[in-house]
């Protein structure tokens, strides 16, 4: 059987690497299946596959004999780019996590302002009313007082009066008693 054949169609970049590195050691061809189809036949698909086994273990063994190095270099690589890739990943997810943090630190910050101003007006608009309240009852007990030292005044001046009126009645009262008496010796005399 003849080993040469034209360019495999591969699925995937890790097949086509995979089949360039066999090439490179053994400049053969040799075609990876790409999925089994209804035209070829068991035994046909079983000795392709049989085929590919048996090269991909030559390939090894000329690896380790020859060129191990390269296999071990490309798998570096692999490993060397994974672990980059993982370290950007994780270096992303931290600082995404940082700008998250930081995001709700600022929202927080911005609530937390939010409560306390609306706090202060809350306390600014007590103080105001409890001085409205303040001046509203000193202006109250001040008419109140107004109030009651007018009508101490006016009960002062009432019993004044009262009191000049029962006087008055009084020596009224005495008057009339001295003429009715006045009259009466009069009457008696006359």
């Amino acid at each position: 059987m003849n080993h040469r054949k034209k360019t495999p169609e591969v699925s995937n970049e890790r097949e086509l690497r995979l089949v360039k590195s066999l090439n490179d050691q053994k400049n053969v061809y040799e075609p990876i299946p790409k999925k089994i189809g209804t035209d070829d036949s068991f035994s046909d698909i079983m000795k392709s596959v049989h085929d590919s086994l048996s090269q991909l273990a030559v390939g090894r063994e000329s690896n380790n004999e020859t060129g191990g190095d390269r296999m071990d270099e490309s798998t570096k690589m692999m490993i060397e780019r994974l672990e980059r890739d993982s370290r950007e990943r994780e270096e992303r997810y931290h600082n995404d996590a940082q700008e998250r943090e930081r995001r709700y630190r600022e929202e927080n910050k911005e609530r937390e302002d939010r409560i306390i101003g609306a706090i202060q007006e809350i306390k600014s608009d007590i103080k105001e009313m409890k001085n409205d309240y303040r001046a509203e009852f000193k202006s109250f007990q001040t008419s109140i007082e107004t109030k009651i030292t007018s009508l101490d005044t006016k009960i002062d001046n009432t019993y004044k009066h009262i009191t000049s009126i029962t006087i008055a009645s009084v020596a009224m009262a005495g008057a009339t008693i001295l003429a009715l008496a006045a009259i009466v010796v009069a009457f008696w005399l006359k």
